[in-house]
């Protein structure tokens, strides 16, 4: 896709990838990142967090309602969720900017731990 766009003479491409990727260089939305780098057609990465609407409509919104809580493979550690809005967002921002050669790790406003709900 990225050769077909580069082809067709695609000015810019904004990759949504992941966030924590670029450590694993075998993952492979990180071999998809370095094949977008190397084709030399202009650039941004996008690596959102985990997705504020997988609560409410995704793959945990189970837990939260059988469990009573929200629970990610995050350890003892905090973490942050981010609207699916907010990075539709930083998609048009990477656009009208446009912000070339840029990658941005895209996060909620606050981490948090664990959180278990009250009724």
């Amino acid at each position: 896709m990225i050769a077909a766009a580069k082809n067709t003479g695609v000015e810019h491409i904004v990759l949504i990838s992941a966030f924590g990727v670029n450590p694993n260089e075998q993952a492979p939305l990180r071999i998809v990142e370095h094949l977008l780098v190397d084709s030399g057609v202009p650039y941004t990465i996008l690596r959102p967090n985990f997705f504020m609407e997988n609560f409410s409509q995704g793959s945990v919104s189970g837990t939260i309602k059988g469990q009573n809580g929200i629970f990610v493979a995050a350890g003892d550690g905090k973490t942050t969720f981010i609207s699916v809005r907010d990075i539709a967002a930083s998609v048009v921002a990477a656009f009208q900017t446009p912000l070339i050669g840029r990658e941005f790790d895209l996060t909620g406003p606050e981490a948090s731990t664990t959180l278990r709900l009250r009724r």
